[in-house]
């Protein structure tokens, strides 16, 4: 069934609804999960230059809208809805072995991001007023930039990890094994 066309328009313009208003609900969850959370990133943790991404995903979403809107009713059971962001091939298949072992990970992130609130909500206005009343500019300064700072040493920190786990050597000898043509190949020429 075709959709309005004056709906789909209006809907185009916040990622994710236009797919979901056509039935794609993986795609639109997709498209406004992470639009959502780059604004989230991007206000919450001072990093304003995530915003770039921002005007990139509003066009994707925007057009995709309207390939979704003219696409005919073969195309639609052919093209699956399923999330932008396959999980099983982000992490391979043992996905949620994987988020199993990490679990005490995603647990210490998630305390510490504890304490950041509790510490932005109720200390940080302490000793930024305090700060401010000795004439401590500096430092106000300093603790309003402490989500920046944490974030940027961690992108660093996965970054140098990140090097160092594919610096290891690979066997160049099974990597660039001799090309032999199977009995297919050789009946095509």
């Amino acid at each position: 069934m075709k959709k309005n066309s004056f709906l789909t328009f209006i809907f185009a313009f916040f990622p994710g609804a236009g797919q979901m208003y056509h039935g794609y609900m993986k795609r639109g969850i997709s498209f406004m999960s992470i639009f959502l959370l780059i604004v989230f990133i991007a206000t919450f943790l001072n990093i304003e230059t995530l915003t770039i991404f921002l005007p990139i995903i509003f066009a994707v979403s925007f057009f995709d809208t309207f390939h979704i809107h003219n696409q005919t009713y073969d195309e639609r059971q052919a093209n699956a809805d399923k999330y932008i962001i396959n999980i099983e091939k982000l992490f391979g298949d043992e996905y949620k072995t994987f988020f199993k072992i990490k679990h005490r990970t995603f647990g210490i992130a998630l305390i510490w991001f504890g304490i950041f609130l509790i510490f932005n909500s109720t200390v940080f206005p302490i000793i930024s007023k305090l700060a401010y009343s000795l004439d401590l500019w500096w430092l106000d300064n300093i603790m309003g930039n402490i989500p920046t700072l944490v974030v940027s040493v961690l992108v660093i920190f996965i970054g140098t990890k990140m090097l160092k786990s594919t610096s290891k050597k690979v066997n160049t000898e099974e990597k660039w094994k001799e090309f032999k043509p199977t009995e297919t190949d050789s009946n095509k020429e």
